[in-house]
C-alpha cells in the first residue's frame, strides 16, 4: 500500500476545504430550523388556461379567447395560521391588461383569505369601488391516497372535489383537482384550492391549472392581514347581484 506524504500547506488546504463544508452545513441547517420556527412562506403559482379541455368550444369568442390566453402568475403568503392568495401586479394593471382566461380563472381582482384554524375563507371582490367581502364555502375533499407523485422533488397526494351545478341549465359536474404535499403541513393553496393536510403544489378545475413554481422561506415572521370591506356577503347574495356564471 503506497503512503502518501501531504506538506503543512496541502494540510492546511485541506482544513480549510473542510471547515468551508462544515460552515456551510451548519449554515443550512440553522436556517431550516429559524424557517420552521417562523412558519411563513411566499409561494410563486403559475396559471395556464387548459386548452385541451376546451379545445371543443364551439363559440369561436371563447376559441379566440383560449388561444391568445398566456400565462399568469399569482403569490401566496402564508404563515402557521392564514394565507392570502392575489395575482401578481397592481388593481391598475389587472384591470386594465387585455382579456385573458389565466387572469379571469385565475383569480382576477379577488383576494383569497384562508385561515386554517378557524376554517374561515374569505374573498375580497373588487368589482366594484368599495371592496365586497364573501363569505366562501368550505370544499369538501375526497383525498386519494393510493395515489401519489412526485413533484419537483416533492411527494404528493391527490385530492379531488365533485358537485354538482349550481345553475340548473349546466350538465356537467364541476370537478377540482388538487395534489397536496403532507411533508409541507399547512392547508393552504392557491385560489380556492385550501383545506387539505398539506400545501397543494398543483391543481386544475375545468378552465385553469395551478402549478408551483417557487417557494421561499421568510426567516422574519409574516403578518397576513384579514380581509376587510364596506359589505360582506354570503355565496348566494353574491351570486344574485352580480349574476350566475
Amino acid at each position: 500500500m503506497e503512503v502518501v506524504y501531504l506538506d503543512k500547506h496541502s494540510l492546511s488546504s485541506l482544513q480549510t476545504k473542510a471547515m468551508k463544508r462544515f460552515l456551510i452545513l451548519v449554515f443550512v441547517f440553522l436556517f431550516q430550523i429559524v424557517s420552521a420556527q417562523n412558519n411563513a412562506a411566499t409561494v410563486r403559482y403559475k396559471i395556464t388556461v387548459n386548452k385541451d379541455s376546451l379545445k371543443n368550444a364551439s363559440d369561436v369568442y371563447v376559441k379566440s379567447m383560449v388561444e391568445h390566453s398566456s400565462p399568469v402568475y399569482a403569490l401566496l403568503d402564508f404563515n402557521k395560521t392564514a394565507s392570502l392568495y392575489f395575482l401578481e401586479g397592481t388593481l391598475s394593471e389587472l384591470y386594465n391588461a387585455p382579456i385573458n382566461l389565466a387572469k379571469s380563472f385565475g383569480g382576477s381582482t379577488t383576494t383569497y383569505y384562508y385561515n386554517q384554524e378557524s376554517k374561515e375563507y374569505l374573498r375580497e371582490s373588487h368589482l366594484q369601488p368599495d371592496p365586497l367581502i364573501i363569505k366562501g364555502e368550505p370544499i369538501h375533499w375526497t383525498i386519494l391516497e393510493n395515489e401519489t407523485k412526485m413533484i419537483q422533488g416533492y411527494l404528493c397526494v391527490k385530492a379531488i372535489r365533485e358537485s354538482e351545478p349550481k345553475d340548473a341549465r349546466l350538465k356537467t359536474k364541476s370537478r377540482l383537482e388538487a395534489w397536496f404535499c403532507p411533508d409541507i403541513p399547512f392547508s393552504f393553496g392557491p385560489e380556492r384550492f385550501h383545506g387539505l393536510p398539506g400545501l397543494v403544489v398543483q391543481c386544475s378545475g375545468s378552465v385553469v391549472s395551478f402549478q408551483m413554481e417557487k417557494i421561499t422561506w421568510h426567516t422574519k415572521p409574516l403578518k397576513i392581514d384579514k380581509p376587510t370591506g364596506s359589505e360582506v356577503l354570503s355565496e348566494e347574495e353574491f351570486r344574485d347581484r352580480v349574476g350566475r356564471f
